[in-house]
């Protein structure tokens, strides 16, 4: 078994790199996880019951890391007013 570095990537035992994503201090990462898990399980009829998840992602600047069907969901619900966007996480 290869040993794993942890010096800005990590290396999988077929010797491929992946950059670690650089998420900031101030991040929640217990209630981030949480609200993608909850986003994730499909127990919402719709996007509007989701908002306060996406709005933890929104906070923590996270909801820009993640896949585009997220990122898109997040825009419709802060073009709705659903969420809201600090000028100091953009």
């Amino acid at each position: 078994m290869s040993k794993l570095s942890n010096q800005g990537s990590k290396q999988f035992d077929d010797g491929d790199f992946i950059e670690k994503t650089q998420i900031p201090d101030t991040v929640s990462k217990t209630s981030a996880l949480d609200a993608i898990i909850s986003i994730e399980s499909g127990e919402y009829d719709c996007l509007e019951d989701m908002s306060p998840m996406y709005q933890v992602l929104i906070d923590d600047g996270i909801i820009w890391h993640l896949q585009g069907s997220h990122q898109r969901n997040a825009v419709v619900l802060l073009n709705l007013g659903y969420c809201h966007q600090d000028s100091a996480s953009s």
